[in-house]
């Protein structure tokens, strides 16, 4: 009976990552910047994420496995009575469980998925991209959350979705949420010649944050709740 739930776990291993490998290889970056009809009619529904609401809002539904597309499955093994005419005849029965609730590719850091795209893009185009896979660019609500993003990122230069753009100085997320944390660099956000109105971290020694021209090309993170 070991022998057959451990065939079947790592059959079902096997399936997971092919699955989740085909689909990696599946997904084309467009040879241009996405543009904004290329947005329309497209459904969140279908992509696995949703706009994010609030930071702290709990994993959506009753915490029951979710059936994700590309996850790594786990196998457990449960102890029948073999009383029940339904159930399997050996008393035992396999439960498959998700180690993750994010979509293939995405990383999940407490309540989120997140993905870093190294491709360089500005950053009105990068949102429209994170949006076209159900997310946004990523906000940041805690020095732990920088920290694995920092990691996502290699440490490399890279959009997140802070912007001053409708009143400079006024801080927004482009998710609505909350602009409750920040870890600017030393004498930034400084709006150099008026015209820095977008985040992106990873700058300098410190990899700290900086304000930059929107039209500048960077990597970018996007951020979802799945």
């Amino acid at each position: 009976e070991f022998l057959d739930t451990h065939i079947q776990q790592k059959s079902l291993t096997i399936v997971s990552n092919s699955l989740c490998l085909s689909l990696l290889d599946s997904e084309v970056a467009p040879a241009t910047e996405p543009t904004v009809e290329e947005q329309e009619g497209k459904s969140l529904s279908g992509s696995g994420l949703t706009h994010l609401k609030d930071e702290d809002e709990p994993l959506s539904g009753s915490g029951e496995e979710q059936a994700v597309p590309g996850t790594e499955s786990t196998v457990e093994e449960h102890a029948e009575s073999g009383n029940g005419t339904d159930g399997p005849t050996n008393g035992k029965h396999v439960v498959v469980k998700r180690a993750t609730y994010c979509p293939c590719g995405w990383s999940q850091h407490r309540n989120r998925c997140f993905r870093y795209f190294s491709r360089t893009l500005t950053w009105a185009a990068a949102q429209r991209y994170c949006l076209k896979l159900g997310a946004n660019l990523a906000s940041v609500h805690r020095s732990s959350e920088e920290t694995f993003i920092r990691k996502l990122t290699n440490y490399n230069r890279a959009w997140i979705g802070g912007s001053d753009a409708q009143t400079d100085g006024y801080w927004l997320w482009i998710d609505g949420t909350r602009f409750n944390y920040s870890h600017w660099c030393k004498g930034e956000p400084n709006n150099y010649l008026g015209k820095q109105h977008c985040l992106r971290i990873n700058w300098g020694v410190s990899k700290c944050w900086d304000d930059g021209w929107c039209n500048y090309r960077h990597g970018f993170v996007c951020a979802g709740i799945p």
